[in-house]
């Protein structure tokens, strides 16, 4: 008996399952705990118990469509594309997690995985799509579908002139995948001249992730030297979390976290989160945390309001701080 090929790649995971793995439940376990955005603490529902496989992902989400909106082009480029650009990160977290000693070439290789992190996320598409919006509005389409018809291409010349809105989606979804995976430069140099503290934290207690996972308040953003107020918050494992900021200090030290910057490096986790937090555990205190406005810090009641000085402060400036040697 002939056995069926197996399909295309349709679970398209946006959050790593190397990267997941470090939230699992033990090391040699492929499960974790799944909180949803806005729902009580519940044994059953609330979080649910996940495998890595089946966390983290969205159908189609990088499919590419094809131009006449009939038919998918490609299911698996992106997905294909993204397994071999995360692997340069792979190496990287697995010293990070054990908390080994790591240099600058490391810095580098995760600066450049963070980049990928920060835009395979679905809630890119929330600030890069209107920019590509008012870009399509202002093509030349007439232009375009003469230029269609000039070279017989009737069906795109058509196209072009009568489903315009459709073309335009089409597009938008084009170019989103496209800068997706295309690096940044800009961010890694960014990312790679910042301040690294990797938080370590105490015995009893865990850091959480999320359905974004680097985490920068983008009215802030990532910053130059010398402007003390940009941060960037990655949890790398259950017991480590990367807190990249711009305030002088020794960079790649693995320090143990207090109770109160465990609270804080938590919330800006939680703050985050689009629509999943996870974990590896079922703890209702995770609940509690995401359901109360988050303060960071400053006396305010709104969860916008995100004041990086003073996150940098808190994070940096405990005078009870301790060092772990690796």
């Amino acid at each position: 008996m002939q056995t069926k090929p197996p399909g295309p790649k349709r679970d398209h995971h946006y959050v790593p399952q190397h990267y997941l793995k470090g939230f699992t439940e033990s090391p040699n376990s492929k499960f974790l705990w799944v909180y949803r955005r806005g729902a009580s603490f519940d044994r059953k529902r609330n979080p649910c118990r996940r495998s890595i496989k089946n966390t983290g992902s969205i159908r189609d989400l990088y499919a590419v469509p094809s131009m006449d909106g009939r038919t998918t082009a490609d299911y698996e480029h992106y997905e294909n594309l993204l397994e071999r650009q995360e692997q340069i990160g792979v190496e990287v977290l697995s010293l990070f997690r054990a908390k080994q000693p790591v240099d600058l070439k490391a810095k580098a290789a995760l600066s450049f995985y963070l980049d990928l992190m920060l835009k395979r996320v679905p809630t890119r598409a929330r600030h890069v799509v209107p920019i590509l919006a008012s870009a399509l509005e202002r093509y030349p389409w007439e232009s375009l579908a003469t230029l269609a018809a000039e070279e017989g291409r009737f069906d795109m010349a058509l196209r072009l002139t009568r489903d315009r809105e459709e073309t335009t989606r089409i597009l938008e979804k084009r170019l989103l995948l496209a800068s997706m995976a295309r690096r940044s430069r800009e961010i890694g140099k960014a990312l790679a001249s910042m301040t690294w503290l990797l938080f370590v934290a105490p015995r009893g207690q865990v850091f959480v992730t999320s359905d974004t996972p680097a985490f920068f308040p983008r009215s802030i953003g990532l910053g130059k030297e010398g402007e003390n107020g940009s941060f960037l918050v990655f949890p790398i494992s259950s017991s480590v979390a990367l807190f990249a900021c711009r305030v002088p200090g020794q960079d790649l030290t693995y320090i143990e976290a207090t109770e109160a910057q465990m609270d804080l490096l938590n919330g800006l986790t939680l703050h985050g989160a689009d629509q999943f937090v996870y974990a590896n555990a079922a703890l209702p205190e995770i609940v509690d945390a995401w359901q109360r406005p988050f303060r960071a810090v400053v006396e305010r009641s709104e969860p916008a309001a995100v004041e990086g000085t003073e996150v940098t402060d808190s994070l940096t400036k405990q005078p009870n701080t301790r060092k772990v040697n690796p």
